[in-house]
């Protein structure tokens, strides 16, 4: 007989495991899988003494510039979030955001064109607000990238 452990973390599936274990000689597959993952509907936004929400729909692209990582709204402000890009990757849902480079995490929503760029790098042509912004995907992303477009 086998048993399957299906569990949200490692560590919710080890005591079960290992409970089993000493009941039952025979093969065991363990998975953990994330079941109730939900990623971030909103940011909240501190400037000053004023704070507010800005609904994850709203986001055009974060960025990091002199180290500050900023949002940026679909109507072109910008606002800094106490959150490291790394981090906001985590946080948000990867089919609707893609970290094109280093610098830059962005929305289907903002992309307005896709160019080919030298060294076969892409360029891509951001719409926000009233003006428009260019970012270079990174030559290993490239790929992924293309993937994550075509949906």
């Amino acid at each position: 007989m086998k048993i399957l452990i299906i569990a949200d973390d490692q560590e919710n599936v080890e005591p079960l495991y290992n409970l089993i274990k000493g009941y039952h000689s025979g093969d065991i597959d363990i998975h953990a899988v994330k079941t109730k993952f939900e990623y971030k509907n909103r940011f909240l936004i501190h400037l000053g003494s004023r704070m507010f929400f800005v609904n994850i729909a709203d986001i055009a692209y974060f960025y990091v510039s002199e180290k500050i990582v900023y949002l940026v709204n679909s109507d072109g402000a910008r606002y800094p979030v106490d959150y490291s890009l790394e981090k906001i990757q985590q946080m948000i849902n990867p089919s609707n955001f893609f970290r094109v480079n280093r610098r830059v995490i962005c929305s289907t929503l903002a992309i307005r064109e896709i160019k080919t760029h030298i060294n076969s790098r892409l360029k891509i042509i951001l719409s926000v607000g009233n003006y428009l912004d260019e970012v270079v995907v990174s030559r290993e992303k490239v790929t992924a990238f293309k993937e994550w477009v075509e949906g």
